[in-house]
């Protein structure tokens, strides 16, 4: 599965007052790399694009599990998500991150699997606490077995001094 999030529609639902926009759009491509990266997840996050700075391209950076697209020159990312997604072969194998009724509407009607942006919210924290979870169980495991080999060769050694 892979996702595509509409990020200003991200950005604005949570950027911090205290930051400036640059600011807060740096601030979600860190955390958002961070997750898709320790879930081993792929991502593409699309932004419209500042006209005067716009090319006829869309500006893409690609940062692992993150891809970073600006869209081209003349083009919403509304709009560029639609055109992109209308062309792939199975576009029920990715699910676009939007509260934007518009390009829900229009998406829904390609096939694209959807999620609003509190429902991203939620699930990436849901993930966080699974992989916490996990990761707890797995050093509980761990100690487990150094606990054993410990203890077995504590016995060991009594076994001999018996002996």
């Amino acid at each position: 599965m892979h996702y595509y999030i509409d990020g200003y529609n991200l950005l604005f639902q949570v950027a911090e007052r205290n930051l400036s926009f640059s600011e807060n759009r740096y601030a979600i491509i860190e955390q958002l790399e961070n997750f898709f990266s320790l879930h081993n997840i792929s991502a593409t996050l699309v932004f419209d694009s500042r006209f005067d700075l716009s090319n006829a391209f869309p500006s893409i950076s690609d940062l692992g599990h993150l891809e970073i697209i600006y869209s081209p020159k003349g083009l919403s990312a509304d709009d560029y998500l639609i055109e992109k997604l209308q062309i792939l072969n199975n576009p029920t194998s990715v699910t676009v991150v939007t509260s934007d009724r518009y390009l829900r509407k229009e998406l829904k009607a390609i096939g694209c699997s959807l999620m609003k942006i509190d429902e991203f919210l939620k699930w990436t924290l849901k993930k966080e606490k699974q992989k916490r979870h996990r990761s707890s169980f797995e050093k509980n495991i761990a100690d487990s077995d150094h606990d054993f080999k410990r203890l077995l060769n504590i016995f060991e050694k009594k076994l001999n001094d018996h002996d």
